[in-house]
């Protein structure tokens, strides 16, 4: 009967029905057993005290889509029972979490944009670089989506993992300097201050010092007078003899030597 109570029961199991039912502080009397499909009740040779739940409807049956339904509700949209005519019944009329208040399932592209599916936008398509995307996030960099103008999208912006934070496939000439690099001019080329590996090319060590060849384009202009003049210093070692040169090609009184000393060192 809708209400809520407790109501004492007396059992005859002789004649299989409920001969007494005593009012409590609700208000429950009369012949109204108020559990939830009563007439299908198994009777018991005794006294006892039936919890009774909040019903909407009570038909004496389990049968869903009858105008009152298996768990005691009025048939219809949001009583938490799928009936005819329904997709699905999650048992709310709150749309945005997968089932309407039509009980009507929700998916990406049903133009309604469904927060409980983490969606950002609904343009009822599932065509991507149109402002809303297939996975119903808006186009840009970083939604998980590959559009106009990126290389890769890993739906984040965080560098070093294979995709930049621009969306540029992580390697070294991109221009985005990441883990391993020390440079990133967007070319392969060396001898421009920037390797092809992607490291810093710094000159050798200092002109007025012997050991490696030196390369040109990372040290002093002086190296390369001298290495075109006296290639061994920029191919085979740099010796006393391109010590010596500082002064005597390039003028340079920088190493403490005067022309010709430094000879055969």
């Amino acid at each position: 009967n809708g209400t809520f109570g407790w109501a004492t029961l007396t059992i005859d199991t002789a004649q299989g029905s409920v001969t007494q039912v005593v009012a409590d502080a609700t208000g429950l009397a009369g012949n109204e057993l108020a559990i939830c499909y009563n007439g299908g009740a198994t009777f018991i040779d005794a006294s006892v005290s039936v919890p009774t739940p909040g019903e909407a409807c009570d038909d004496g049956n389990i049968i869903d889509g009858d105008g009152c339904d298996s768990n005691c509700s009025f048939t219809g949209c949001g009583n938490g029972v799928e009936s005819a005519g329904e997709e699905c019944d999650d048992g709310n009329t709150v749309p945005g979490d997968g089932c309407n208040d039509y009980c009507e399932l929700e998916y990406r592209g049903d133009g309604v944009v469904q927060p409980g599916l983490d969606e950002q936008c609904e343009d009822g398509n599932s065509v991507d670089g149109d402002g809303c995307d297939s996975n119903c996030t808006f186009t840009g960099c970083g939604n998980g989506v590959v559009t106009s103008g990126e290389d890769c999208d890993d739906g984040n912006a965080v560098n070093g993992d294979g995709c930049s934070a621009d969306c540029i496939v992580n390697v070294c000439g991109n221009g985005a300097i990441e883990d391993g690099e020390e440079c990133d001019d967007s070319n392969a080329d060396d001898g421009d201050g920037c390797s092809a590996t992607c490291q810093l090319e710094v000159c050798e060590h200092d002109m007025c010092e012997t050991g490696e060849p030196l390369t040109p384009a990372y040290c002093d202009p002086c190296v390369q007078q001298i290495c075109e003049v006296d290639p061994v210093c920029c191919d085979s070692g740099w010796d006393g003899y391109c010590v010596a040169e500082v002064f005597s090609v390039c003028g340079l009184d920088v190493c403490g030597t005067g022309e010709g000393e430094g000879e055969g060192e």
